[in-house]
């Protein structure tokens, strides 16, 4: 199935098509109105589209952004299938293991999968439509005697180059001219009358990869003991960003003069995130006998494969999280899985570092 998750919409015509390979279907959240079940799409057949794409259908007279979130197939005896009216160019909102955590937190938590996944996806990843009024005639209180004089001199002044609704409803003036049944109703006397027309302009995404300055030393030899510094650490470290030759006490002016002098190439490249704050922290330890009751009670119930409540209590230090790694440890080796809820976010860094520890780069860390 495809389904889709759109935060905004657009005026668009509708288009029907007839025959096509493959068909995806596509769930669609409104902002006034939800649609609770699939809907069908066509994928052109010049388009390819993956998990995780961002993508414009139509739905009605408008057209909606979502996520893609499955592999089209075919789909036979089907007729009058709208097609997916594009793909938008930008980074994948999500992967196919966001998309399999999203749909397991929607169902275990009874929620919609368009909540699931709200907190996999970056709000300024995703399109956004941008309604904007142009003035073509500047409008004047002769002109539009009816209208409110305040309203009429800022649209002619301050907004003469353009505003949103948005903008015009925030300022002060403009409240001053009236509510916002008023100033609504302004702007289409404005519009009839030809002195302002209403603009839909599609915005790409605000969310780019995130590249790094990284600094090479090319061997060549050059004067000045702070440019010897900044060279000999890049030389003793292969390569260095140019973030962390800051952090080391060098002047941009220093890092730029030694890449004048040839002494150092900057390039850019991707960034990598390092997935802790802080080395990991090893399990070396052997249970206490009430660790070791707690662990056996839980495996337990996760060996029964049946629903049940169990609680740890114990005070602060007494060795609860090595419990929980335990029980991880022994539900995972059943081909199980587990979500930690940490109390307070000030304890995400070294409780992360602990399940590191214990399970490498099986562990994901969300905020939500």
């Amino acid at each position: 199935m495809h389904r889709l998750v759109p935060p905004n919409f657009a005026d668009a015509a509708p288009a029907v098509v007839t025959a096509a390979a493959t068909f995806v279907d596509v769930f669609v959240q409104h902002k006034t109105a939800r649609v609770d079940r699939p809907l069908t799409y066509a994928v052109p057949p010049e388009m390819h589209v993956e998990i995780g794409d961002v993508v414009r259908v139509p739905l009605g007279p408008r057209e909606l952004y979502g996520f893609v979130i499955s592999s089209p197939r075919g789909r036979a005896g089907a007729t009058n299938v709208r097609p997916i009216v594009a793909r938008i160019d930008v980074a994948r909102a999500f992967d196919e293991r966001g998309l399999a955590l999203a749909r397991w937190i929607a169902e275990r938590y009874c929620c919609s999968l368009g909540e699931a996944l709200g907190p996999l996806t970056f709000a300024a990843a995703i399109p956004r439509v941008v309604d904007r009024f142009v003035t073509i005639v500047p409008p004047s209180v002769d002109l539009f005697p009816t209208l409110p004089s305040r309203l009429v001199r800022l649209i002619a002044g301050d907004f003469a180059a353009g505003f949103t609704l948005e903008t015009l409803l925030r300022h002060p003036e403009a409240r001053r001219a009236g509510d916002r049944r008023t100033l609504l109703g302004a702007l289409a006397v404005l519009q009839r009358g030809g002195a302002i027309v209403r603009e839909r302009t599609f915005v790409t995404s605000r969310i780019g990869v995130v590249r790094e300055k990284m600094l090479a030393a090319t061997g060549a030899p050059v004067a000045g003991p702070r440019v010897n510094a900044l060279v000999a650490l890049v030389t003793e470290r292969g390569a260095l960003r140019r973030r962390d030759a800051l952090l080391a006490g060098f002047a941009h002016t220093i890092v730029a003069r030694a890449i004048k002098l040839g002494a150092l190439v900057e390039t850019s490249e991707v960034a990598t995130v390092a997935r802790a704050r802080g080395p990991h922290e090893t399990q070396d330890f052997t249970a206490t006998d009430e660790q070791a009751r707690a662990i056996d009670a839980i495996v337990e119930r996760v060996a029964s494969r049946a629903f049940a409540e169990v609680l740890v209590q114990g005070v602060t230090g007494s060795g609860k999280t090595f419990v929980y790694l335990r029980a991880i440890a022994e539900t995972i080796a059943r081909g199980g899985r587990a979500i930690v809820l940490v109390p307070e976010i000030s304890l995400t860094p070294q409780t992360a570092r602990r399940f590191e520890g214990a399970f490498g780069d099986r562990v994901a860390v969300l905020h939500s």
